[in-house]
C-alpha cells in the first residue's frame, strides 16, 4: 500500500473506524516509516486543536450575500464605472466567496462549541450506544454521544469501587478525563448502566518497566502491558475467568500480547494513534 493511500486513511485510523486488517496495516506503516508517522502526528495536532477552538458562535446574517451584494452594486453606480469591469466583476464575486466562508466558519465554530467540557449539548455523531476513547496529550478521555437517557459508570480495579457516575440523555455527550498519576499502570472499569459489556481499561504511570513476565487475570495481563509498554489499554468484555500467562521479552507490543492470547479467544490490534485494543472474538 502506497503512502498517498495510508495518508487518505488517516482519519478513518484516528476515527478508529477501519476494520481490524487495515488498521494493523496502518499502524505498522507508521511503525517502519518515521516521515509517514511524522505525518500522522502533524495531522492529528490540527485535527484535535480544531477541537480547542473558543466556546463562541458567530451569528452569520440570513440575508449577508443580499447585503455585499447591495454594496457593491452601490459603489459601481456612484463611481461611475471608474474602475475596469473586470476588476468589479472579481471583487463581487470575491465578496460573495468571502461571505460563504464566514458562514462555513460560522457552521464549524457553532459545532465546535458543542464538543467541550465532560458534559454537552449535542453530540459527536449520530446517537450510539458504545463508548469511545481518544489518547489527547498524554490523557486518555472517555466519549459517548447515547441515542437515549443513559448512565456512564466508571469503578477503579481490582476493588471495583464506583468513583464516578454520569447521567446523560441524547442531547447531551461525554468527553470524560482518565487519570493515572501513580507510578505504575492502575486499572479502571467503565461500563454503561444496564449494558453486559464492560471496558476495562489500563492507564500506565510515570514509571516504565521495559520487561515484564507473570500470570493473571486479563485485567491484570492489561496492566502489564501499559508498564511494559507505557501506552494504555482497552479490554473489551472481558471475561474474569480467562488466566494469561506473558513474557513481553520480544519487544515488540503487539507480537507479545499476540503470542500471550493466543490460547484464548482475544485479539490484539492498536487503534487511534496510541491506544491498544484487546477484543473478545465472536463465538
Amino acid at each position: 500500500m502506497t503512502n498517498d493511500k495510508i495518508k487518505e486513511l488517516f482519519s478513518a485510523y484516528y476515527e478508529n473506524s477501519l476494520d481490524n486488517g487495515l488498521t494493523q496495516t496502518v499502524a505498522s506503516r507508521l511503525k517502519e516509516d518515521s516521515n509517514l508517522a511524522n505525518e500522522y502526528r502533524s495531522f492529528v495536532v490540527s485535527l484535535e486543536s480544531l477541537q480547542l477552538l473558543p466556546k463562541f458562535e458567530v451569528q452569520v446574517p440570513h440575508d449577508l450575500n443580499d447585503l455585499i451584494s447591495q454594496k457593491i452594486d452601490r459603489h459601481i453606480w456612484e463611481t461611475n464605472r471608474r474602475q475596469p469591469a473586470s476588476w468589479l466583476v472579481w471583487a463581487r464575486n470575491a465578496a460573495i466567496g468571502a461571505a460563504a466562508c464566514l458562514a462555513i466558519v460560522g457552521t464549524y465554530l457553532s459545532y465546535a462549541n458543542r464538543s467541550i467540557g465532560e458534559v454537552g449539548a449535542g453530540s459527536w455523531s449520530s446517537g450510539s450506544d458504545h463508548l469511545d476513547f481518544k489518547f489527547i496529550d498524554g490523557n486518555l478521555r472517555v466519549r459517548l454521544a447515547p441515542s437515549s437517557v443513559t448512565t456512564v459508570q466508571f469503578f477503579s480495579e481490582p476493588d471495583n469501587v464506583l468513583f464516578k457516575t454520569v447521567d446523560l440523555n441524547p442531547t447531551q455527550h461525554l468527553d470524560s478525563p482518565l487519570q493515572n498519576k501513580n507510578s505504575s499502570a492502575a486499572l479502571f472499569q467503565v461500563s454503561i448502566e444496564g449494558h453486559s459489556n464492560p471496558y476495562l481499561v489500563s492507564i500506565p504511570g510515570s514509571t516504565i518497566k521495559q520487561k515484564e513476565h507473570g500470570t493473571g487475570s486479563l485485567g491484570d495481563f492489561a496492566r502489564a502491558l501499559s508498564n511494559t509498554y507505557d501506552l494504555p489499554v482497552i479490554v473489551v468484555n472481558p471475561d474474569i475467568t480467562k488466566t494469561v500467562d506473558w513474557d513481553f521479552k520480544a519487544g515488540d507490543m503487539l507480537g507479545d500480547a499476540s503470542a500471550s492470547l493466543a490460547q484464548l479467544n482475544y485479539t490484539v490490534d492498536k487503534r487511534s494513534g496510541d491506544i491498544i485494543y484487546i477484543t473478545q472474538q465472536a463465538q
